[in-house]
């Protein structure tokens, strides 16, 4: 009898997601459980592989295979913040493992109801939860009041039993382990992984060719929404103060709006201001820099692990100066970027990798060895195998 991994996941409520059945195979594929369900596919074929999806739009089960992975829809109650619950998922798990008791289930998050759900047939089979940033509940207790306390509070009870029979959990911050019940074993620090082969290095003057750039300048760039939830605001502040050290010194900054609360702010600085950037295109920008930073993680955003577009920087050969590069492996940080945690330690980074007075070599090379999809399946398949002779009696 062979082994199946099944990837849990659900479709967001949010119509702006391309999760609905006009949206066709996307309303299977959307998402990162599909995702993981694909890639892992891909390096060991020899298992079964499938990606399950609660959805609260959903009104009967549907299926679907894609990369030869099957993907199954079902319908599912969305209960608020508490997230869904799928009675037809539950059955479907219950006469399933009977016929593969070799199973391992990988649940997309630990925040929401389909993690307590799946984590109940635990003693049976190992229920593993990938973490995308999200906060413990008891981090939540800490930064919030009144009835939102006592909601995260109610949560806890869930998250602690859920945890009981959960084998094991993929943290991308190790801090937040302070703030789970779980034991030392129980979780490991790994990211998700990067498409090594759309993210790779071009000539940094042929990007800058095809960007309309100007050759000669040096360029810190960073990507995402002009909010306080990675401090723009401190990577244009330094900008601005080094700009008078190196007068040929620009900033880009992609994936923003003109809705955002710092966008006024970026424009008044000179910044370069583009909005989203297609995924097939974000290799020429991370390409042109010569910096890519993610200044700092807000609180509510504090757990988010180094973050898949410095990673994605790396495999185009580009340094990341930042706060979430305390999350890189410390034997390789030398060769992929600087950790800073303050705006004057960020200023320091950058105007020592400007002037040239740190270089960085294999770049790339060192961040393949911790991110490519290739090294992240095969670490996993060794978890799975463990989990499924510690747990499938």
């Amino acid at each position: 009898m062979g082994y199946s991994v099944i990837y849990v996941d659900y479709n967001f409520s949010d119509s702006k997601y391309k999760n609905r059945p006009v949206d066709g195979i996307a309303h299977y594929t959307y998402g990162f459980g599909s995702l993981y369900a694909r890639k892992f596919k891909k390096e060991f074929p020899e298992w079964d592989v499938q990606c399950w999806k609660a959805d609260s739009y959903a009104e009967e089960v549907s299926s679907m295979e894609h990369e030869v992975v099957k993907h199954i829809i079902f319908p599912a109650k969305k209960l608020g913040r508490l997230g869904f619950v799928s009675r037809s998922m539950m059955k479907h798990v219950r006469r399933f493992t009977k016929d593969q008791p070799k199973t391992v289930f990988n649940v997309s998050s630990f925040d929401h109801l389909l993690h307590y759900q799946i984590s109940r047939v635990g003693k049976s089979c190992p229920v593993f939860v990938q973490h995308h940033g999200e906060s413990p509940a008891k981090h939540k207790i800490n930064h919030t009041s009144g009835l939102k306390s006592l909601y995260w509070r109610f949560w806890s009870i869930i998250e602690k039993r859920a945890f009981e029979n959960t084998s094991m959990l993929y943290l991308l911050d190790e801090e937040a382990a302070k703030y789970l019940p779980i034991a030392q074993d129980q979780f490991k620090v790994r990211t998700t992984g990067v498409d090594s082969e759309l993210f790779k290095a071009i000539d940094k003057q042929a990007a800058r060719k095809l960007l309309n750039l100007n050759p000669e300048a040096s360029y810190l760039l960073f990507i995402g929404r002009l909010n306080a939830s990675k401090r723009a605001d401190m990577l244009i502040s330094v900008f601005l103060k080094l700009k008078d050290e190196f007068p040929n010194l620009g900033l880009l900054i992609g994936g923003c709006s003109e809705n955002d609360p710092l966008y006024k702010m970026a424009k008044d600085s000179g910044a370069v201001l583009t909005g989203m950037i297609p995924q097939n295109e974000v290799g020429i920008w991370l390409s042109a820099a010569d910096v890519y930073s993610l200044p700092l993680l807000d609180t509510a955003h504090v757990f988010g692990g180094i973050g898949m577009l410095p990673v994605q920087a790396m495999f185009c050969n580009t340094p990341v100066v930042g706060s979430t590069m305390k999350c890189f492996p410390e034997a390789g940080l030398e060769s992929v970027g600087i950790f800073t945690s303050t705006e004057g330690e960020l200023k320091q980074a950058i105007r020592e990798i400007l002037s040239g007075q740190i270089t960085f070599t294999e770049t790339r090379e060192t961040a393949l060895k911790q991110y490519a999809w290739s090294s992240i399946s095969a670490q996993t398949e060794s978890d799975y195998l463990r989990a499924i002779d510690s747990v499938c009696r």
